[in-house]
Formats: structure tokens, C-alpha cells, sequence
């Protein structure tokens, strides 16, 4: 079953159940049910629809995380339509190879929270600026928040709301229930060896085989936190924020900055962590620092009646204390860290994957399936080799459509 589907069943199984969760501009937690996100979803759709996205039509999304940003990516799956994230920090240039290069039609803009306050680093002044040489994009959604400019083509977000009030919701459901498996969900662009960022093309069943993969070993109950941090416009980000969420119906937490991610997890004690290596460099740097300057830390962790409390402590201090799982990816890590980690029973673990392979391909778990150094086991119902050249060769249902 894909994702826009299980998206629906939550939305019946746990209507009243927090799915989400974002800080109001008084940094206060607000919650949104699942219920709730399916109907701001939903209403999204009805306003594509309303505007002409038909099949196969592609929609772009130049934000960092927020709610209207897994609102806009679920909407534009459960219509057929694929999505295109735009990282919040590209260029003018950059924005406009990605949007005419995938031919997009409509342009949500949201927000860059390290902009500083200047305009030149605003996704909306950015784009603004070559407006002009967008000439696929029919309509530009300011999303709430954002810097209202004059322009024909753009409209604020509840005047494109309000465009969907008339579509039927079984205009919805049958451009769901019209879904090939095989159909474009989203296109993802990444740095090749020469030139310009390519479009990697990945399927509703590739979104679907990644979780059936992680489930085999990783499994969740609905409710658990964890933090969406990882821009959307990022294969790890996008696989993790919008289908395993989704499938497990977990409570995602949306980062307002990912300056706060370690603050976040402080606060709020997550289940799942995902990550590159810098953050859990950070939290390593910080643990190891507490450990050294405090002789209660430094000697009571060789002491066994008092080794797993203090283990609670550090843990929990770091933002770990509920943490089942967390997976290091995007770039190597020092062996050390992970070492440290798990010897404070934090299960950080590495893995491997590409775009191509729609994030991880390789990873390592618990017990026999963990060796430091490594980036893991391959994952189930896939092969890979080493060719004559060295080029490593990976065949499976989660490799690109093209």
C-alpha cells in the first residue's frame, strides 16, 4: 500500500491522535491530529486540482521544514503529481535550473530561518528575482509568513486555499485510487560529477519498498517522537519526514531551525534520531567534555553499582534518554563516536545510501548486524557487488526510476 494511502488510514485509525507538531511564532508546541493533517492535505490537493495539476505535473517546494511543507508534498502524492524540493538556501541560480529543469507548474515559497533577516537570503526575494525566466511556472503560494510580493503569478496561501472549496473530494480520491505504483512521487535533485544537479526520479513503490526495508528491524508504535530536522528537499530527510513517519504513525516534531535540533531532542526525549555527523559530533564533544570536568562522571561510569544510572543521566541530558534507534548518514563518522555512543548505550549506528537508492541501502543494527567501521548490511531484497572497476553495483526495488 503506498504512503498517501496509509495517510489515509491513520486519519481513520487515529483521528484524534497527534501526527504532527510545529512552534507558533511564541515558540510554543501546537499539535496537529492526524485527522487534521489529512484535511489541510486534502484541501491542498483540491486547490492543485482547481489550478489545472494534472497527472505526472510536478510542484515544486522551496522552504525548509514546515507543516505546510509535508502538507504540500502529501498533498500533491494523493493526486498523482510529483514533487520537487528546493532547498531553502539555493541560489537564484540554482532555484531557477531546478524549477525549469523539472518543468514545474506551481511554486510553494516558504521560509529560510537562517536568513538573518536579510532579504537577499529570503526564498521569496530570491525567487522574485528571476520570476521572469520562469516560464513553465504558472502560479507562485507565498506560504503564511513569508514576504508578500507584487506579482501576477503569485497569490498568498489563503487565496489558493480558497480555490479548492469547490472541488468535490472525490476528485481526490480517484486521482488516488488511479496510482501506479511505478508513477513519478517525487524528484529529487542531487550533485553530479560535472555540471548541473540531476533529477532523480523515484516511485511511489520506491518509497514504499525503503520502509518495508526498515520495518523488517526497525519498527515503531503509533506516537513515538522523533524530530524532523533534515530539509525535506533531501533524500534521507524526505524518506524518514514524509513516508516512514506516515507508515509508523509516529509524532513528528518539526524543527523551527536546525540550529535547534539538540535542543529539541532535549526537550522533547525522541524514540528515533536521524542525522549527519556533525550534530553527533556535537552531542559527543558536549558528553565527553561533562564526562572529563565532573569526577562523579569521570569515575562513577567504572564503578558497576553506579555505571548504568549515571549512563541514564548522560543520556537523558543529551537528549537520548528514550532513544531506540539512530542512524548516521550523508557522510563517514569517526569510528571513536560511534564506540562512545554505544558504550553509553546510545544506539547510534551508520549507514549508506544514495538518492539513487532513495536514502539508505546499507545500515547497521543491533548485536551481530553492528560492525563499527562499516556502513552495515545490505538491505533485505536487494544485491550488490563490486565491479572490475571498483564501482560498487546495487540492484533492488529501491533504485531510481531514472
Amino acid at each position: 500500500m503506498i504512503t498517501p494511502k496509509h495517510l489515509i488510514e491513520n486519519a481513520k485509525k487515529y483521528p484524534d491522535k497527534t501526527a504532527l507538531s510545529y512552534k507558533d511564532n511564541a515558540g510554543s508546541w501546537v499539535n496537529n491530529s492526524w485527522l487534521d493533517f489529512y484535511n489541510s492535505s486534502e484541501l491542498i490537493s483540491k486547490s492543485l486540482i482547481a489550478c489545472g495539476i494534472n497527472k505526472n505535473d510536478k510542484v515544486s517546494i522551496y522552504s525548509y521544514n514546515r507543516k505546510e511543507w509535508v502538507e504540500c508534498y502529501a498533498a500533491i502524492q494523493l493526486i498523482n503529481s510529483a514533487a520537487v524540493g528546493v532547498y531553502h538556501t539555493c541560489s537564484p541560480n540554482e532555484v531557477d535550473w531546478i524549477v525549469n529543469n523539472s518543468e514545474s507548474k506551481i511554486v510553494f515559497v516558504g521560509n529560510n530561518p537562517g536568513d538573518n533577516g536579510e532579504k537577499d537570503k529570503m526564498p521569496v526575494h530570491r525567487l522574485n528575482s528571476i520570476i521572469d525566466q520562469l516560464s513553465k511556472v504558472e502560479l507562485i503560494v507565498l506560504m503564511d509568513g513569508v514576504d508578500q510580493i507584487q506579482n501576477d503569478k503569485i497569490i498568498t496561501w489563503e487565496k489558493f486555499l480558497d480555490k479548492g472549496k469547490n472541488i468535490d473530494t472525490n476528485q481526490v480520491i480517484d486521482r488516488l485510487e488511479n496510482i501506479n505504483s511505478d508513477d513519478t512521487a517525487s524528484i529529487i535533485y542531487t550533485s553530479g560529477t560535472t555540471g548541473n544537479p540531476k533529477g532523480v526520479e523515484l516511485t511511489y513503490h520506491n518509497f514504499n519498498f525503503e520502509s518495508d526495508c526498515l520495518l523488517t528491524f526497525l519498527r515503531y508504535d503509533q506516537g513515538e517522537k522523533f524530530i524532523s530536522w533534515l530539509p525535506g528537499a533531501h533524500v534521507f530527510g524526505q524518506a524518514l519526514d514524509n513516508h516512514y513517519w506516515i507508515r509508523t504513525a509516529m509524532h513528528m516534531h518539526i524543527a523551527d531551525n536546525p540550529l535547534n535540533t539538540v535542543d529539541i531532542a532535549k526537550e522533547i526525549q525522541p524514540s528515533l534520531f536521524i542525522s549527519v555527523p556533525r550534530v553527533y559530533e556535537k552531542v559527543y564533544s558536549n558528553l565527553k567534555s561533562a564526562i572529563e570536568s565532573k569526577a562523579i562522571l569521570k569515575y562513577g561510569l567504572k564503578i558497576p553499582i553506579m555505571k548504568n544510572a549515571l549512563k541514564k543521566k548522560l543520556r537523558t541530558a543529551a537528549g537520548f534518554g528514550n532513544l531506540k534507534f539512530a542512524i548516521s548518514g550523508a557522510a563517514p563518522i569517526n569510528p571513536d563516536i560511534l564506540k562512545f555512543f554505544q558504550s553509553l548505550n546510545i544506539p547510534v549506528y551508520e549507514g549508506w545510501g544514495l538518492t539513487e537508492t532513495t536514502a539508505g541501502a546499507t545500515l547497521n543494527y543491533w548485536n551481530e548486524n553492528n560492525k563499527i567501521g562499516s556502513v552495515g548490511k545490505i538491505f533485505p531484497n536487494t544485491k550488490i557487488k563490486v565491479a572490475d572497476d571498483g564501482e560498487l553495483l546495487l540492484k533492488g526495488d529501491n533504485i531510481m526510476k531514472g
